[in-house]
């Protein structure tokens, strides 16, 4: 058995009598904030925390950067710890999510879009889609676009479907779902959305990447 310190009796006594603690404004206080006489007798001088108000971002800053510096202190004094008893650590890495590929020109070639299976209707609103955004974007260039007037029924017929958002994305109106409107991607980007979607959802086969994609483009 290990021998135990000693207790130090004092160390326990207990000389609160009761009485409220008393407050009064630092020496290095030249000016309250608030009338101090207001509020110091809602102080809980017992059982209370101290409060402190954020008054801009720096303070949110300095206390995550307190809460750095307390974690490092904390892990320097557990490998410490391991080292004292002669177990070395090592670190790891582990990727826990898959990255999307670089949408490249090279990674273009080598994943071509198909569209054999697409219908003329489908291959035609693409060839539009430039000119579609801008038609809902700005109305002055409706009028002073140079379009053919097949282009202009064209797109007057279909912008009803469509609009587009603040930054400029065009996306087309759900009319089954309120407010879950489509994201309408270009056709140079789709194959690589697709295996974007493939990986965010982990690999998990054909239906969840066909659920994701029908729930957001």
């Amino acid at each position: 058995m290990t021998e135990r310190p000693l207790i130090n009796e004092e160390d326990y006594l207990d000389d609160d009598n009761g009485e409220l603690l008393r407050f009064w404004m630092g020496d290095s206080v030249l000016e309250e904030l608030y009338p101090f006489e207001n509020f110091k007798d809602e102080i809980d001088n017992h059982g209370g925390y101290l409060f402190e108000l954020a008054k801009c971002i720096e303070d949110f800053e300095d206390e995550l950067h307190e809460a750095w510096l307390e974690a490092k202190v904390d892990e320097e004094v557990r490998v410490n710890i391991l080292k004292s008893r002669g177990i070395e650590r090592v670190d790891m890495f582990v990727q826990l999510k898959v990255f999307s590929p670089q949408l490249t020109e090279e990674w273009s070639d080598d994943h071509p879009y198909k569209e054999k299976h697409r219908s003329d209707f489908a291959k035609n609103l693409d060839d539009h889609l430039d000119n579609l955004k801008k038609w809902l974007a700005d109305e002055d260039w409706q009028e002073s676009a140079n379009l053919e007037q097949s282009d202009c029924k064209f797109l007057e017929k279909q912008s009803p479907k469509f609009f587009v958002d603040r930054d400029g994305r065009l996306y087309r109106r759900n009319e089954n779902l309120e407010g879950q409107h489509r994201l309408v991607v270009p056709k140079e980007k789709r194959m690589w959305m697709i295996t974007a979607a493939h990986d965010y959802v982990g690999h998990k086969g054909m239906y969840a990447t066909e659920s994701l994609l029908k729930k957001r483009f």
